[in-house]
């Protein structure tokens, strides 16, 4: 059974039934499982979590949006898709329009996506190039069946890495480019 998937709490063994009750995916485990990748030590990385109160389902309708990230990522102003046609890893390119008083002084973002899985709930992009500072950002959301209260929950998962910026770069936060807004916008809906 898929992480992604999992309902009970016997069946996973990756999660954690607190004091009071409530279920929590373990966050470690599954950070080693999917997010743990190598890197040069000239890089940055990150691991940022959010738990939201939503379903997996309703917070990957969002994530799973390559085209149109803006719905979930505050610092994305718009998105054009550079080619056409079903999104295919490798070859899916899009262009992002940045916050640019947010992100440092850049205007935009060209992205390539690497990994798209519907299954297991996956999403990873690398940054291309465009007007942004980060090179070699690679990045990679995964989202996990967790429970708030007693209701189903979404355990959202996103690392990356990047190249650690130059001296006359390095006042410039990598962390503002991290989308852990990630379907905030999923919590407000009915699940």
């Amino acid at each position: 059974m898929a992480l992604g998937h999992c309902r009970r709490r016997e069946s996973c063994g990756t999660s954690k039934m607190n004091s009071n009750g409530t279920v929590h995916a373990d966050v470690d485990s599954l950070i080693a499982q999917h997010h743990t990748r190598p890197h040069a030590s000239t890089q940055a990385s990150g691991v940022f979590t959010q738990r939201i109160r939503a379903t997996v389902g309703t917070v990957w309708e969002l994530v799973r949006r390559f085209d149109n990230p803006q719905i979930y990522k505050t610092l994305i102003t718009s998105c054009r898709m550079l080619t056409a046609g079903d999104l295919q890893v490798g070859i899916s390119t899009r262009r992002c329009r940045i916050n640019s008083e947010v992100a440092g002084g850049a205007e935009s973002s060209i992205e390539r996506l690497h990994t798209f899985d519907e299954d297991n709930h996956r999403l990873g992009f690398e940054v291309l190039g465009g007007g942004n500072r980060l090179r070699n950002y690679n990045s990679l959301t995964t989202l996990h069946a967790d429970e708030i209260d007693g209701k189903p929950a979404t355990l959202v998962i996103e690392s990356y890495y990047c190249d650690v910026p130059d001296a006359s770069e390095r006042r410039m936060s990598t962390r503002s480019h991290s989308p852990t807004a990630a379907a905030r916008r999923a919590a407000r809906r009915p699940s």
